[in-house]
């Protein structure tokens, strides 16, 4: 049986007309309602790829040191142009397919690059930026470019730049916190952050 809702009534709800052209929403209160509302206002139903890649090898990561700010190694600078080629390549191949097609489209839409602010996120960006498969610079019109704090890894607080040996001589009892309940446990100490956080 289909209810009309109207904002009269004390009840919560959150309403996606005609696949979210219009988003209506009412006492929204509390976290889980919250992220509902996030996560259904960013929902539309047209054709996009998503590639989602980790930033590359940093000094850190090769000495087992957690969080900090480090530059990446000649590893990961590697990396960031292997993944700039592989999908330069794949932005061509979508641009030959759809001025092929029947839609025959004048544009495609540019690339979006969603990273974090710490500087091995700026290095990996501007080798995704700024790199052909050739090697010559990508013209950038072609891509879109957002830093946004919330996609930083977790800030390890007190426990920042400390190696695995390290936190497990100073920190035990955090260690087994840790290993205990992954998704709940918040790093110690100024800016220590938990997944339930973002």
């Amino acid at each position: 049986v289909y209810e009309p809702l109207s904002d009269k009534e004390q009840t919560s709800y959150i309403q996606l007309v005609n696949a979210g052209a219009k988003f209506i929403s009412s006492n929204v209160d509390g976290y889980v309602m919250w992220k509902v509302q996030r996560l259904l206002g960013s929902v539309h139903i047209g054709p996009r790829t998503i590639w989602i890649g980790l930033v590359g090898q940093t000094e850190n990561d090769l000495q087992g040191r957690l969080g900090g700010d480090a530059s990446l190694t000649n590893a990961g600078i590697a990396y960031g142009k292997e993944m700039s080629n592989v999908i330069n390549t794949r932005e061509q191949l979508t641009e030959n397919d759809l001025s092929a097609s029947a839609l025959n489209l004048n544009h495609v839409e540019p690339t979006l690059v969603l990273t974090g602010t710490l500087h091995r996120y700026a290095v990996m960006s501007s080798l995704l930026l700024n790199q052909n498969v050739d090697g010559t610079k990508t013209k950038q019109q072609q891509h879109q470019f957002m830093t946004l704090a919330a996609l930083n890894e977790l800030c390890a607080g007190d426990m920042s730049g400390l190696t695995n040996l390290e936190l497990m001589k100073r920190f035990p009892e955090e260690c087994d916190a840790r290993a205990a309940d992954k998704l709940n446990y918040r790093y110690p100490g100024v800016g220590g952050e938990s997944y339930i956080d973002l």
